[in-house]
């Protein structure tokens, strides 16, 4: 009878521990995006006034927040500098890489970003950025929208799960 028992909690705990994975993995999509997006506009304003080599631009912007999206910045700025001739986009890819747990959106974003930065004279970099910041702010948004009762769906769905194999295992 205690091994049932002991079986339950862990099952129940197994499930409950998926459902707040899953509210705390939404958390960090958002903060992320969130970072990003404070990101694009400290680069947008760089870009405008100063015009700083990509590097520094995005060594700058590693500055401008903490987190996943800081180490990318960083990692990119360090790609960069390494190479001889530099492929924007390669040197995103690898960064991108480098950061274990980067949310998803987020790391769609940049892909996008790494595509199109350095091909461009100033005025379209800085449209490139305005537009990713826009992209950015429409999926923070969307991300935003309902977030405490999704999270509180993902919560509630873990235990529920839980309480279900309990019952259809006993």
């Amino acid at each position: 009878m205690t091994i049932r028992i002991l079986g339950a909690l862990l099952i129940l705990g197994g499930c409950t521990g998926v459902g707040f994975a899953l509210s705390r993995n939404y958390r960090r999509e958002e903060q992320a995006m969130e970072e990003l997006l404070q990101c694009l506009e400290w680069m947008i304003c760089e870009m405008s006034y100063r015009m700083p080599p990509l590097a520094l631009l995005f060594r700058g912007a590693s500055g401008m927040c903490k987190g996943k999206v800081s180490q990318v910045m960083e990692r990119f700025a360090y790609e960069l500098e390494q190479q001889i001739t530099p492929n924007v986009c390669v040197c995103m890819n690898a960064a991108i890489a480098t950061v274990p747990n980067l949310p998803e959106k987020p790391a769609e974003h940049l892909r996008m970003l790494g595509t199109s930065l350095g091909q461009f004279d100033l005025q379209g970099q800085i449209d490139r950025l305005e537009s990713a910041s826009t992209l950015c702010k429409q999926d923070l948004q969307r991300i935003s929208n309902g977030r405490e009762e999704r999270i509180r769906n993902y919560q509630t769905f873990g235990i529920c799960a839980g309480v279900i194999l309990v019952i259809i295992f006993i």
